[in-house]
């Protein structure tokens, strides 16, 4: 079964075992082995035992040069064939005597209390291994060797803890185990074995002798003529010892979790918070303009029109021919199958007065705040008021809800009809005219205002309140928000069509050659700028009926429109505005990765200390046969299972801190995504990568030399 031939072992200059020659083969016989202290015993054993291959000379293991056997094969030879007992026990203080047994293999209750009967420890089979006494430790640790019956039992002091009656005790029984085939090699300065043993060996001065043998000669092994190992598989209660000892560990999980827990909080709050303010600006962006709605206007050209006139010198921007829509342009776009609505309008123009020409402003005091608004309003008090101008929306109310080019988000209501007398109220507005928090009764009441008409005379008009929008104070306060009245045209064609404005256009475009000829078809005569200059509505905006029939209508407009710049959905992704797009996509994408390999390294960092407080424990499994695969797995399950735990725990404390504190901070709107799924869904992603990378580095600073070190020390 074993055999050396001219083994050599030496750390440094000092030569432990000097070419040293021998052979066990009878398993029937109980083989000791002595010397004094630091004269190589155990640095045999660990050879014996696939720690140690640091040695020259050949050392054969089942007929086997140990040398060939791969880590798998010492994995299989550890779990089935070749046992050791550690003078230190290596067993797991937080696990039972019962469950020390249990999990180093697939092993049969029965068989387990038969041995725990044999040592008499069956009555403290549920007893914690941390709090009984060495003896009885001594006793678990050769009970667990003996489970299975491998072949091969080492035993390095076995008897170190015990009194004399348990030692003959223990003795009797490796007696009648060695007599089934069992071979025991023991490793002793206990004299009272001496008598039991069939051979004995001494080690000294790096030279092995045999002092005693009985019959070691009289049997003969028969040796497989094989260079594999026959491989039995068995089960290992990966899983059952992780839960188990997650379970047995819990307040120190705890300990650990605190401060994981507090880091995952911050983690959940500052990546919600950075997504909503991110998102605020796609909002922003994009919000304006529905995904059937194309906006285009004379004065924006294409990326690649402003490029050539760039390079030909020309030093205007429109496409040579037009300064506004004429009414054929826009009977052409209304024409195009699928589109539902065409408006022109003047781009850019928001008039401070209604239909008629009136003018109005309110103004807002800190004194004159309502009580439930001063603690939002605070920052008005030194001497600064909110003012409400009136104001005109700046398309028409056909198509404003495809096309809101100032964001507004109505809470209550509607937009006012175009050239009307109806308003859309902020919110702070309507607090105060009714100094309460239920402002829905305003919906279509009337209010008379003290307005400036156009001729500039003070007088009382009565507007109906058709809306009221949400202003987001208490996010961002600003000192002034519109008072919107409905669309009136603001064309204003006959000041634009006169000679005057002529001439001031070929002024204009007379800055040098290139841009004088390139305008030529607007500014040959009077006849020809009044063509170019058109209905005066520079800006189209086209809604599609449908939006399956975008990319058709859009293709058409284009072939009309080549050299114009669109404003679409598709054109914010895809277009010449498509780089803002890209732009808030990767400074969403940056600033969250950011965050997250912020938070991540000190959560991998924590969890790599515990990991690492953990090699101890992980060096036993190492010797009872679990390979490194397995040891993975029982990180990689424990750290699922802990962190699937700590994250519920960390976005439940967040949630209740956002209901009740954030929730009711001026910054609670950063919050208001944190219990969707698409959020718990993208942070639960995040904190799996985390996991996934502290796992990886966790296991691979496993190594299993590493682990044999924590065996030999």
């Amino acid at each position: 079964m074993l055999k050396f031939s001219n083994l050599t072992k030496t750390f440094g200059d000092k030569t432990v075992l000097d070419d040293v020659s021998f052979q066990i083969t009878n398993p029937n016989n109980l083989h000791v082995l002595t010397g004094e202290s630091g004269s190589g015993k155990t640095t045999l054993f660990n050879i014996v035992f696939g720690l140690d291959n640091t040695y020259q000379g050949t050392y054969e293991l089942f007929g086997i040069d140990s040398k060939t056997y791969k880590k798998q094969d010492w994995d299989h030879l550890r779990t089935h064939k070749v046992k050791m007992v550690f003078q230190d026990f290596k067993l797991f203080d937080q696990l039972t005597v019962y469950e020390n047994l249990y999990l180093s293999g697939d092993f049969e209750d029965e068989e387990i209390y038969s041995i725990l009967e044999s040592m008499d420890l069956l009555n403290l089979k549920n007893e914690y291994v941390k709090n009984i006494s060495g003896g009885q430790k001594q006793r678990v640790a050769i009970g667990r060797a003996v489970l299975g019956s491998p072949e091969i039992i080492l035993l390095d002091e076995p008897t170190g803890n015990l009194d004399g009656m348990t030692t003959e005790k223990i003795m009797n029984y490796i007696t009648k185990l060695k007599n089934k085939g069992i071979l025991f090699f023991i490793i002793t300065h206990d004299n009272s074995i001496l008598e039991y043993a069939d051979v004995i060996f001494k080690l000294e001065k790096g030279k092995l002798y045999s002092t005693y043998s009985k019959n070691e000669n009289d049997y003969s092994e028969n040796i497989k003529e094989s260079n594999q190992l026959e491989y039995v598989k068995k089960n290992k209660h990966t899983f059952k010892y992780t839960l188990l000892s997650m379970f047995r560990k819990k307040n120190r999980l705890f300990l650990l979790g605190v401060p994981i827990v507090i880091m995952l909080m911050l983690f959940i709050l500052s990546f919600t918070a950075f997504q909503a303010a991110s998102l605020d600006s796609f909002t922003s962006f994009f919000s304006g303009i529905d995904s059937k709605t194309i906006v285009f206007n004379t004065q924006s050209l294409t990326s690649e029109a402003e490029e050539e006139l760039r390079d030909n010198n020309v030093l205007i921007s429109n496409d040579g021919n037009r300064i506004a829509f004429s009414n054929e342009d826009i009977t052409k776009v209304a024409s195009i199958k699928n589109v539902d609505k065409v408006e022109a309008v003047v781009e850019g123009v928001q008039s401070h007065y209604d239909y008629e020409g009136n003018r109005f402003e309110s103004r807002l005091d800190y004194e004159d705040i309502p009580t439930f608004l001063k603690k939002d309003l605070d920052q008005i008090r030194n001497g600064a008021s909110i003012t409400f101008p009136l104001m005109a929306q700046t398309v028409p109310s056909s198509v404003i809800r495809n096309y809101n080019s100032n964001n507004i988000n109505i809470i209550l209501g509607e937009f006012p009809n175009d050239n009307s007398q109806e308003i859309l109220i902020p919110d702070l507005y309507a607090f105060k005219l009714i100094n309460a928090e239920n402002i829905s009764k305003l919906i279509n009441t009337k209010i008379s205002l003290d307005v400036t008409s156009a001729e500039n005379h003070s007088v009382i008009e009565k507007y109906k309140i058709v809306g009221i929008y949400d202003t987001g104070y208490k996010r961002n306060l600003s000192p002034s928000y519109p008072i919107y009245v409905g669309y009136a045209p603001q064309n204003n064609l006959q000041s634009k069509l006169n000679e005057s404005s002529y001439q001031f256009h070929v002024q204009n475009y007379k800055i040098n050659k290139a841009t004088e000829k390139y305008t030529e078809t607007i500014t040959k005569d009077f006849e020809h700028f009044e063509q170019a200059m058109g209905t005066g509505f520079d800006q189209m905006i086209v809604v599609v009926d449908n939006e399956e029939f975008f990319n058709s209508v859009y293709n058409e407009l284009k072939k009309m429109f080549p050299k114009y710049q669109f404003t679409s959905q598709y054109d914010l992704k895809n277009g010449d505005l498509s780089y803002i797009y890209r732009s808030l996509v990767r400074n969403l994408v940056i600033g969250s990765v950011i965050i997250a390999v912020i938070i991540g390294l000190t959560v991998i960092f924590l969890n790599k200390g515990y990991i690492y407080d953990r090699t101890k424990e992980f060096a036993v499994l190492f010797c009872q046969g679990f390979s490194k695969k397995d040891i993975a797995t029982m990180i990689s399950l424990e750290n699922g299972v802990v962190f699937s735990i700590y994250f519920f725990i960390a976005y439940s404390l967040a949630a209740l801190f956002d209901v009740i504190f954030l929730n009711h901070s001026k910054y609670g709107y950063l919050f208001s995504d944190l219990l969707t799924l698409k959020n718990v869904i993208s942070l639960f992603s995040l904190v799996v990568i985390i996991v996934l990378f502290s796992i990886i580095w966790g296991i691979k600073g496993i190594r299993s030399d590493n682990l044999v070190k924590l065996l030999k020390d």
